[in-house]
């Protein structure tokens, strides 16, 4: 499925961007010596949502006289953690591939993806501090935004920590399972859409926190499409990861499971902890798994286009938000596209 924004101005804007973007990381990943496929590929989502933070307290008629060098150059920083969150997933995980492609310890080894993994973590908050320095004359705009690069590291090694440490019994436990996805997907995309909100010189304490709700609303979603993949379509998960991997199977999270788990009887309880990811899959059938998840999340899509709506409301303008609006629809169906 093609992505493509709707409005003129945004597309152009995001183009630029991205034109920006891309010249930013082809200079990372020659410093970093490494053209693995991992760093290779991806939706670029959180790059994406720094723009669009970014240009949320623009007018559509400054568009065309923006510089995106330094959110651009933010974004990369950005997207940096996220690479280093996957490639530690996907060791952790076992799985093999990514993408159709294969992972970076299967290429490269384990010794040499955990220390890559710390090292570009580390590059990230480098440059992403300078940036800060140079762009963020307001001394209180410059400490919050750290805090949020604090608190999106902290909470992705904490995340990865809880999940580690799960027992059998809390793979059941709804709450315990959404907090931890909030830490390792959820964080990085608020933190995405508030320092691009912040980088465009903005501050309205208002305006952040809707975009907090929207950034937790649309990693919950999006995290929740990635767990039902495996239940949904074992092909497509196989040509993704290498071979269909039901999370549970391995002791970890999946969001799916523990809303199964909400629906089933005890009878079928007690046959959810005593059965292996694909046994489980043949159980979520019998309750309507797949559209039960996707009718829930479509409230949660809905709440989240609600809440960007409200924007307005504090002086952000109707085109961003018809376009921002456009692009989590597009977005959606791409994640939808999968099942």
């Amino acid at each position: 499925m093609k992505y493509c924004i709707n409005d003129v101005d945004y597309a152009k804007a995001e183009k630029k961007f991205e034109e920006e973007f891309n010249k930013e990381w082809e200079i990372v990943l020659s410093e970093l010596d490494c053209q693995q496929s991992q760093l290779l590929l991806g939706n670029r989502l959180r790059p994406k949502i720094v723009f669009w933070g970014f240009v949320a307290s623009k007018t559509s008629s400054e568009l065309n006289t923006l510089s995106f060098k330094n959110v651009a150059r933010t974004a990369v920083s950005i997207e940096l953690f996220h690479k280093a969150s996957l490639l530690i997933d996907d060791w952790l995980d076992n799985d093999t591939a990514r993408h159709g492609e294969k992972t970076f310890h299967v290429e490269l080894g384990v010794q040499y993806t955990v220390v890559f993994a710390i090292h570009i973590i580390c590059l990230a908050i480098w440059r992403i501090k300078s940036i800060f320095i140079d762009n963020l004359q307001d001394e209180d705009l410059y400490q919050s935004c750290i805090q949020k690069i604090s608190d999106l590291v902290y909470g992705m090694s904490f995340g990865a920590l809880q999940e580690l440490q799960l027992k059998r019994k809390e793979l059941y436990n709804i709450d315990k399972i959404k907090t931890i996805a909030h830490f390792e997907t959820a964080e990085i995309i608020e933190k995405s859409l508030q320092i691009g909100y912040a980088l465009g010189d903005s501050k309205s304490e208002n305006v952040s926190a809707i975009l907090n709700i929207i950034g937790s609303q649309c990693g919950y979603l999006f995290q929740t499409l990635n767990d039902l993949e495996a239940f949904s379509n074992f092909e497509k998960n196989a040509e993704h990861k290498g071979f269909v991997n039901f999370d549970i199977d391995n002791n970890r999270k999946n969001i799916v499971v523990s809303m199964l788990w909400e629906l089933a009887s005890s009878k079928d309880k007690k046959l959810i902890q005593n059965s292996s990811g694909i046994n489980i899959c043949y159980i979520g059938r019998k309750y309507h798994l797949k559209s039960f998840v996707l009718n829930d999340m479509e409230v949660v899509y809905n709440n989240m286009i609600n809440n960007i709506k409200s924007l307005e409301d504090y002086g952000i303008c109707q085109k961003w938000v018809n376009a921002f609006s456009d692009f989590f629809s597009q977005i959606r169906d791409i994640a939808y596209d999968r099942l």
